[in-house]
């Protein structure tokens, strides 16, 4: 309806695209994501809407361009800083994902998810002694977040100390 009456309503078009997105239409959210690149240079949202498709259909290329130029836009975008850093993983680009994951850590220190995702970077990388800080204070945060209860039984078998991995399985199983 909002559309009728303002076709370029930066709203409407970023919730369509968002809807797009969750029915897995990836080429009809790029349409409305191009609509507001185009009608809203200088707004994050058109870039941040189109980063998030280009990787659902595993563009990862125009996925980091996108969500560069949305934190180029607002270094504040959480979610752009998350899924840099899940594409760097998954690239094998370290120093990228710890940059972008250190990023959103600067802007939500006291985010499960953030904590979590910063320690699976340093684990990547073999520093488990750090990463081992970010997951507990993952769980310190949200002691029923399942994720770093695993990454800590991961890096602990890693590093042969199975009786701290098996701790930390046995709390995943109090919890769930």
């Amino acid at each position: 309806e909002t559309l009728k009456l303002n076709p370029k309503h930066l709203g409407a078009l970023y919730e369509l695209g968002l809807i797009n997105l969750e029915k897995k239409e990836y080429d009809q959210a790029l349409v409305k994501a191009n609509k507001l690149k185009t009608l809203y240079p200088q707004n994050p949202a058109g870039f941040e809407l189109a980063g998030r498709a280009n990787l659902l259909q595993g563009d990862a290329k125009e996925a980091i361009l996108n969500l560069e130029k949305c934190v180029e836009l607002n270094p504040k975008m959480l979610t752009a800083y998350l899924n840099l850093t899940n594409i760097y993983i998954a690239k094998e680009n370290i120093e990228k994902a710890k940059e972008s994951a250190q990023k959103a850590l600067s802007l939500a220190e006291n985010n499960s998810d953030v904590n979590n995702l910063y320690g699976t970077v340093l684990a990547i990388d073999g520093n488990y002694e750090e990463a081992e800080k970010y997951f507990k204070k993952s769980i310190e945060i949200d002691n029923e977040y399942l994720p770093s209860y695993f990454s800590l039984a991961r890096i602990y078998t890693i590093q042969k100390q199975y009786k701290e991995a098996e701790a930390q399985l046995k709390n995943l199983l109090k919890i769930n």
